[in-house]
Parts: C-alpha cells; structure tokens; sequence
C-alpha cells in the first residue's frame, strides 16, 4: 500500500478534468424535462421514465448543474434532499446515489459519502461517475490498487472515454507503487490497455512507461496501437539519452529483434514492427530523411535526401557492432546542388563511453559503384551512426543513394 501522497498531488486534479468529461452522461437524462419546463409543461419532480432514468424540472436541473462545485454545508444539503427524494422514488437509481454522495461530502460527511457512493456500485458498476469517486477515495486513502479495480469497472463498462481518461490515469506510472499496481491490468485482452498505452507515450517524462514495462519483465501485449506507442517511448528515451533504458526495454516488445543492434538492414515501413532508432529512423520532416528500396540482387539500398539550404541528420541508427568496427558501403548515384554536403557520423553513447565521434570524407565527391570503408569508434559498446547530409544552394533537392551496407571487422 502506498503512503501516496505525491501521487495523490500528481492525480488528483486531473479526476476532476475527468468528472467534468464524465458529467455529461447526467445532462441528457435532464434535457426532456428542461425542455418541457421551458415550454410550461409541468413534469412531475422525480417521476420515473423507466429503468434508472428520471425527469427533473428545471430548478432541479439547476440544482444538479452545481455538482462538481458542491464544497460546502450550503451546497450539500439541498443536493441530499433532493437524493433522497429520488431515491424513493427510483431506489434503483445509481445516479441518485451519486447525487446523494456528493451532498454528503460537501458537508464533510465522508463516511456517508461513502456508504452512498458503494450503495450506487452495488446498483450497478456502469455508472461511471460512482467508480470514479471510489477510485479518488481509493487514492486517499493509499490503496493504489483498489483505486485501479474502479477505473478497470468504470473503463470497461464506458469504453468510449477511456481515449480521454488515460492520459491522465498514465500517471499512475511515474509511482513504483502505481506501476507495480498496474501490472495486472498490462495484458492482450484488457480493451483500454491500448489506450492507456497511448496516454503513457505522452507522458511529459517517458522513462515510467519504459519502467513500467521493464518492471513487468515479460513480452509487452501487442497490437497495433500499443507498437505505435513503443515506438514513440523508444525514440523518446534516445532523445533523452537513456540508452541504457531503451537496451532493457527493447528486447521486452512484441517484434523485437535481438540482432537489430549488429545489422544495418532497413526494416521497410510495412513491417508490423519497426522501433526507431534501433530501425533506421527517417524522420517526419519534408526536408530530409531517407527512402529504403530493394536491388536487384536482392540487396538494399537508401536514398537519402536533403532540401536545398538544410543541414542535418536525413536517417539514424543505433548500432552495437561488437568487433565490427568497419562500416562498408558504395555510393550508387547522387544528385547534389553546389555547397551540398553528406557524412556518415558515429558518436558513442555508450553509458562509459567518452562521446568519442569520427566523421567520414564528404561522401559528395568520393567515387561511384567502389567499395568504401568508414572506420567507427574503438572501444564503445553503443553508438548513434547519423547520414548527415546538407542540400546546399539550388532548387531540387539533394540525393545521395547508399547501398551494400554491411559491418565488418577491423582487417
């Protein structure tokens, strides 16, 4: 059990945010009444319309509009009154049960609140906004665990806002307790685990996800949007330079492949699996990047490009090359304006490395179709090889094709 206080900070005022995306389920179950109110036709306080739902004139739809703000004696007593009224009347009303916590807790009587609250769950679990004060009240108390079970009731049975409710329930991350808690639910068949993937990707640190993944210690579940997620934790973690965290981690995700780290093939963007920058990574940017194409002899090649007046990196890879410290290429064409530039680069990010980088020649004026040989840095474990290229002055873009790539060793 968690003492929990800075999850507690971290969280709980993004339940609110989520009560207020919530809350809206209530409005449509005052609409009829509002309308009929507002035409003066006289609807019946409380009067059931079948099931849980109940028509309300227009001052108790004023009365309900208040909730979420109920902080004081004030506020809590008219919205008790007016619980308890509907609970008579429709003692199957989860809402009303809601309704009637929340008067409750705005004068400071938790244990009733409580007791209101569990009364409504025992009605029915589909009611989201009961869920959701158990979870916080969970939370409160320290009990991570227990606050996950409601979320799981209130996501399951209300999946269309989980795509809004995880990137705040993420959070839950970024405690050793939360991810320990969150373990169970970490599994193929769980329908919002995607989603709460997804709001993880976005957390403004990214090493929790990773953490929690690591923590976990078997294949992550798979799908579609969660290898999307991976992917973006995985370039996250380089850009922050926790390399040592994307090693642990990689081998964790569904189409991983152990010797991605020691080749310089080009996982084609169709593959199902393709983690950047253990994958080559092209980027998202029109001005540079990269264009992977099979040859004829059934080898790879890449065409790099690079718009006029840009510098900058047009693909990345992460490589552990062992013993294998020659990078082997050949240009097979180029297209290059005046001032245009192209290197390889290599920078180790070995975790005792001493950032140690080597450069090759401006591959724009090395020769065609000839083996060439790139020596990278001795002594590093883990590097970032760059294909750095510059569009120089001109109107078309420069290209440089590469292909032949291979590691070999020192002769």
């Amino acid at each position: 059990m968690m003492s929990g206080s800075p999850f507690r900070q971290r969280l709980r005022p993004s339940l609110r945010t989520v009560a207020a995306l919530v809350a809206g389920a209530l409005l449509g179950t005052l609409a009829f009444a509002q309308a009929a109110a507002s035409i003066g036709i006289g609807v019946s306080p409380f009067r059931p319309l079948g099931g849980n739902f109940f028509a309300l004139q227009s001052g108790q739809a004023r009365l309900l509009a208040k909730i979420g703000t109920a902080q004081s004696v004030e506020d809590g007593l008219p919205l008790i009154s007016f619980a308890k009224a509907a609970l008579r009347v429709a003692p199957l009303s989860a809402t009303s049960a809601w309704v009637l916590g929340v008067g409750y807790q705005a004068r400071g009587d938790e244990g009733k609140a409580r007791r209101a609250m569990r009364r409504g769950a025992m009605i029915t679990r589909r009611e989201p906004r009961v869920q959701l004060w158990l979870a916080n009240d969970a939370l409160k108390s320290g009990d991570t665990s227990l606050a996950l079970e409601h979320f799981d009731i209130m996501l399951r049975t209300n999946l269309d806002v989980a795509p809004r409710v995880s990137p705040e329930l993420a959070k839950v991350l970024t405690i050793e307790a939360g991810r320990k808690a969150m373990i169970p639910y970490a599994r193929q068949d769980n329908p919002w685990f995607s989603d709460f993937m997804t709001g993880a990707a976005s957390l403004p640190d990214i090493a929790p996800m990773a953490e929690f993944l690591v923590e976990r210690a078997r294949k992550a579940p798979d799908g579609e949007a969660e290898r999307y997620a991976y992917a973006i934790m995985l370039q996250r973690l380089a850009s922050a330079q926790r390399y040592d965290l994307l090693l642990k981690v990689y081998p964790l995700l569904p189409g991983s492949n152990p010797g991605a780290l020691r080749t310089l093939d080009v996982r084609q963007s169709s593959d199902k699996a393709n983690y950047p920058p253990i994958d080559w990574d092209f980027g998202n940017s029109n001005d540079r990047g990269g264009t992977p194409s099979a040859l004829n002899n059934g080898g790879q090649g890449i065409e790099f490009f690079a718009a006029p007046g840009t510098l900058g990196p047009a693909g990345v890879k992460l490589l552990a090359p062992g013993d294998d410290r020659n990078l082997h290429f050949r240009l097979g064409s180029r297209l290059v304006n005046p001032d245009a530039t192209a290197n390889f680069v290599a920078t180790c990010v070995s975790a005792h490395g001493d950032g140690a980088s080597r450069t090759s020649k401006d591959l724009t004026r090395a020769p065609l179709h000839q083996e060439l040989v790139f020596a990278l840095p001795p002594d590093c474990q883990l590097m970032r090889l760059e294909f750095r290229l510059g569009g120089g002055n001109g109107t078309e873009p420069a290209t440089v094709f590469v292909e032949g790539l291979r590691l070999a060793q020192l002769h």
